[in-house]
């Protein structure tokens, strides 16, 4: 699938998806930003200009949470997220943090508070029986990790963009 660039000057953001875990829960949270609101989502956001996936996941993590990671940061995989309703192509690379040990509890703060309305520590289960849709392609991630305990990568779908985001009304 092919999109329209309307900036020649345009290329693929990068995105960083955080898998963080403590034992047998993952963080997940409630967004509530115009994009794609009352969605869970993993914590996660863009990687910059010079700055390594590893620096990129602990920074977008104490943003978005306060915590502050000290676990192993280990590759999962890559999904590459074509949005052709709001022009936007991204590359978002899926990585898993297990931050066991660490007791600092999730935080939103003030400055994400647009962003996210709740943070929640969940179970496998808990993720699947959620009544609100869960943010594309992340549920296998944290299968991938909380599962079969499996750190293979994931290869992403050949054809992700007919079934992204299905069942989710993005919000102009």
């Amino acid at each position: 699938m092919t999109i329209t660039n309307t900036n020649a000057d345009q290329n693929p953001r990068i995105g960083i998806g955080v898998v963080l875990t403590r034992g047998d829960r993952v963080l997940m949270g409630l967004r509530t930003s115009k994009l794609y609101p009352n969605i869970w989502a993993i914590p996660g956001g863009k990687l910059d200009w010079g700055e390594t996936v590893d620096a990129c996941s602990r920074r977008e993590m104490f943003e978005e949470t306060t915590i502050q990671t000290t676990g192993p940061l280990t590759k999962l995989g890559w999904e590459d997220d074509i949005m052709p309703q709001y022009d936007a192509h991204y590359v978002t690379l899926y990585v898993h943090i297990d931050d066991t040990g660490n007791a600092q509890e999730a935080v939103i703060p003030e400055s994400e508070a647009s962003k996210c309305s709740e943070l929640r520590w969940m179970t496998l289960d808990e993720v699947r029986a959620l009544e609100l849709p869960i943010w594309p392609n992340t549920l296998p991630y944290i299968e991938q990790i909380q599962g079969d305990g499996s750190q293979e990568e994931l290869q992403p779908p050949s054809r992700r963009q007919d079934y992204y985001f299905v069942g989710v009304t993005a919000q102009k």
